[in-house]
């Protein structure tokens, strides 16, 4: 038997089959989200984990001798070991031909393992750019203190016109905010660094400053 559908029969199914696979949409949408969500919450441990294990690695005088032979020799050596370094989970790189050269610096050098050795560099990379950033004066560039120089002598200047000067001012007090936000946000984010960094840990490093600064010398060091 044919059996004849009517148009408004044709539209009730079509807007039935819509809605099925509107609905299938919104669960995909939703198992989406909840997936996004798991994998941010799951980074936002794993970074915790690793403050927490930069935290709890201690810089004593024999750690720092450690950490500065094993940087001598990794500096010496040919390749590219800075991606290892700066990396919050070594393991990821594992396979690579430097993985396996830079553990066994390390080894020799006195270190475990790779991850202390990268939770030490962590930690004193830290504390070398903390003592770097007490004065706040360093975080403006030689080119920004060069330009409001030059700004405070063209306002100082009386052959400058009014207006010019007026524009000028507006300029010097931007560039101003400007350096102050850069200023308390790397200031804060220091700060927030320097809870996990003792003081006797801060004289090992400055102890080791002026070698520290030649063999960081064109080396990208971690962020936080």
């Amino acid at each position: 038997m044919k059996i004849s559908l009517s148009w408004a029969s044709m539209l009730l199914l079509s807007i039935a089959l819509f809605s099925c696979g509107g609905g299938n949409s919104q669960k995909d949408d939703a198992n989406a989200k909840t997936e996004n969500t798991k994998n941010e919450n799951t980074e936002k441990d794993t970074e915790v984990a690793f403050e927490e294990r930069v935290s709890k690695t201690i810089i004593n005088e024999k750690k720092m001798g450690n950490y500065m032979e094993a940087l001598k020799k990794i500096k010496a050596a040919e390749g590219s070991f800075e991606s290892l370094m700066n990396s919050r989970d070594p393991d990821l790189l594992k396979g690579k031909a430097e993985y396996d050269q830079m553990l066994k610096i390390v080894k020799e050098a006195g270190f475990q393992d790779l991850e202390e050795f990268v939770y030490t560099h962590f930690k004193v990379s830290f504390a070398y750019a903390m003592e770097e950033m007490k004065n706040a004066d360093q975080l403006m560039g030689e080119g920004m203190k060069e330009g409001m120089k030059e700004l405070e002598e063209a306002l100082n200047n009386e052959d400058v016109p009014d207006e010019v000067k007026k524009q000028l001012k507006q300029t010097k007090e931007m560039l101003n905010d400007d350096a102050n936000k850069t200023v308390n946000n790397v200031v804060n984010s220091f700060q927030e660094i320097g809870k996990n960094i003792s003081e006797e840990e801060m004289k090992v490093v400055q102890k080791m400053r002026k070698d520290l600064e030649k063999l960081y010398n064109n080396m990208d060091l971690p962020n936080k």
